[in-house]
């Protein structure tokens, strides 16, 4: 049922990121690894969240890792083309809904295996969050801006008018 809620989130926000952007971004969700395994951390979850760790730096390196050991070619698909490499990665924890979301501000440059270069951008969700919580951090992922509600001011763009999805109502 996990397996099936996230695939369902997900879906729903490559949907949403392609409506918002006009068709300009399109997001291809790709489960890693496939079927109903799970990449299991080294330690407990709250270890991720020390005073000078973050899930973003640590977690993301050990699942980085733990991915690039089930598949070498997991991050550029096994071809030469830039186009369909892994840049984003969705980390969907199975901690309660109370379980804070972290996302990264666009592509950072990880501490990686010799030989990965790339800049990837990372969140991490509970599966247990609401959908708007994933797409804000998917939005986070692209660089988004946070638009903040101001009274009374009118964009010429359509849809974002007081409040959009980046900001906190």
């Amino acid at each position: 049922p996990a397996q099936t809620t996230i695939a369902n989130k997900l879906q729903r926000v490559a949907d949403y990121i392609e409506e918002v952007s006009y068709g300009q971004t399109t997001i291809n969700p790709l489960y890693f690894p496939s079927g109903n395994n799970a990449i299991q951390l080294d330690f407990s979850y709250g270890h991720y969240f020390q005073p000078n760790q973050t899930p973003l730096i640590e977690m993301a390196e050990e699942v980085v890792d733990k991915m690039i050991d089930l598949d070498p070619a997991v991050f550029n698909r096994g071809t030469a083309d830039p186009a369909d490499d892994i840049d984003r990665l969705v980390f969907v924890t199975n901690q309660a809904s109370s379980a804070q979301e972290w996302a990264t501000t666009g592509p950072w440059p990880y501490d990686l295996p010799a030989g990965f270069s790339s800049r990837l951008s990372v969140s991490v969700n509970s599966v247990n969050h609401p959908l708007a919580l994933f797409q804000h951090n998917m939005g986070n992922q692209l660089g988004l801006w946070y638009l903040h509600a101001h009274l009374g001011v009118v964009f010429s763009q359509p849809h974002v008018d007081r409040w959009d999805l980046m900001a906190e109502p």
